[in-house]
Parts: structure tokens; sequence; C-alpha cells
């Protein structure tokens, strides 16, 4: 499945793909796009776009799994100049984008509970079809408004 994050940190949503790995789903590989929140809907979008066709299976070994995470997550700290994930996911706010059909979108906000992340209720998810950019940016918004950190 192609998909894609989108976390809120700051004021500067921080977007890239996920990928695909036999047995988990992890980061996917940098680049990541990062843009100030106050930001055209349409480059949002588009941003989330380009992440979500990054999204790729990764042939990744289960040993390596923890370490390629902690590397990309290291990554993404750097980006938004904190020292860990951990660091940068506190207080952010984090929402998923999945194909889940030709031309659907499936656009999930999450809250954080003990230490991890939670989809939120189905009710407050977003399903698009074969949305513009401008629609896909706004649905962003919409969906990290309803996040939580």
């Amino acid at each position: 499945m192609r998909s894609a994050w989108v976390n809120l940190r700051r004021a500067r949503y921080f977007i890239g793909p996920y990928s695909e790995a036999p047995d988990i789903t992890v980061i996917g590989p940098p680049p990541y796009h990062v843009l100030e929140e106050a930001c055209e809907r349409e480059q949002l979008g588009r941003a989330i776009r380009r992440a979500i066709d990054a999204s790729r299976p990764e042939k990744i070994a289960l040993p390596d799994l923890q370490q390629v995470s902690e590397e990309r997550g290291l990554e993404l700290a750097r980006l938004a100049g904190v020292k860990d994930r951990r660091t940068f996911e506190r207080g952010n706010r984090y929402v998923s984008f999945d194909c889940i059909g030709h031309g659907q979108i499936l656009v999930t906000p999450h809250f954080r509970k003990r230490g991890y992340w939670e989809p939120a209720p189905e009710t407050q998810w977003l399903t698009l079809e074969r949305p513009t950019d401008v629609e896909l940016g706004e649905a962003a918004n919409t969906a990290v408004a309803r996040a939580t950190a």
C-alpha cells in the first residue's frame, strides 16, 4: 500500500513517505518535505502527493529494521532541530494518508496515548476520491485540527 505521513510541529508541516517492510511499516527514506503551517493548501497537497508517490516496499531484513527506523527518525528530528524522534513527537499532530483504491485516499488523524499513536475514531477519518492538490491540502489541514498531541 502506498502511504504517507504528515506531522504538524511548531507551525511547520513535516511530510514524508511510509515504506512497507516485510513485517512492519516504517518511515520511508528521505528526502522529507518541510513547509510552514501558513503555506498554500495546494503546496501542502502537492508535498503529500509527492510523499505518497515516493512510498514503496523495501526489503529490510528484520534485524536491521530497528536501526533503519532509528536512523530515519533521527533524520526527521534533525530537520526539526531537536535531539531525537521522541522529542520530535512530543507536542506534534500526526495524520496518515493511505491509498486504499484507485484514486481513493484515506486520511486518518491520530492521537497520542501512553507513548504511542492511535487512530482517531473512524467518524473523524476522511475519504477522498481523486483529490486535487488543493483538496488534499485542505483535508490535511482538517485532519491535523482533529489530531491531538
